[in-house]
Order: C-alpha cells, then sequence, then structure tokens
C-alpha cells in the first residue's frame, strides 16, 4: 500500500484525498493543483487538469 504523505509535501485535504483516491483503486484523479497532480501521477494515477 502507498501512504499518500510519503510522496510530496502535501496540504491535508490533497494528502486525504490522494488516499482516499488509492484506496478506492480509481484510474485517474482530477485536479487544479500541481502537487497533488504530481504525487497521483507519481502513484500510479491518470491525472486531469483542466483549464
Amino acid at each position: 500500500m502507498i501512504a499518500a504523505g510519503t510522496h510530496a509535501p502535501l496540504r491535508s485535504n490533497d494528502a486525504l484525498h490522494l488516499a482516499v483516491a488509492i484506496r478506492l483503486g480509481v484510474d485517474e484523479l482530477l485536479t487544479y493543483d500541481r502537487e497533488p497532480a504530481d504525487t497521483a501521477a507519481h502513484a500510479g494515477l491518470r491525472t486531469l487538469s483542466p483549464r
């Protein structure tokens, strides 16, 4: 299992969202912020960043 806090310094809400996404086994994560997107990609999740 991957702990969300072990990849990058994330704010608590971002770490929580990432941990839940990992736990649920989602395929992709939608975020507007670079830090959670980078961390999610490192954890193997596809990231979407609408602009």
